[in-house]
């Protein structure tokens, strides 16, 4: 394991990991998977989604419980508001298959 000049540090129980992970690399990564999948990654601002499908209040409890009204197949999975990560994950999937598919008013 190197010092701190050596691009690696100390973290956890005593593994090496590297200092900085790349973003471009991350990306370049994604990018490849969704280009060898024909798809596409578009940027979308929460606000923009959140307003198409009609969730602008209530916060983790209410994408969970949309996620789970939309997408029942993945109730077991997002039923707690610590799942509200993969709740708005599928909430941003839907509305880029909403949008590529051209519906316009989005709401639940």
């Amino acid at each position: 394991m190197r010092g701190r000049g050596g691009g690696e540090r100390m973290r956890g129980r005593g593994r090496a990991v590297p200092a900085r992970t790349e973003p471009r690399q991350r990306r370049s990564s994604r990018s490849g998977m969704l280009m060898m999948a024909g798809a596409e990654a578009v940027p979308v601002k929460p606000a923009e989604w959140k307003r198409d499908l009609r969730l602008t209040r209530g916060g983790k409890e209410a994408s969970v419980s949309m996620a789970g009204e939309l997408v029942p197949q993945l109730r077991p999975y997002i039923h707690r508001d610590s799942d509200h990560g993969r709740a708005e994950a599928a909430l941003i999937a839907l509305w880029g298959l909403r949008a590529v598919r051209g519906v316009v008013d989005g709401g639940a």
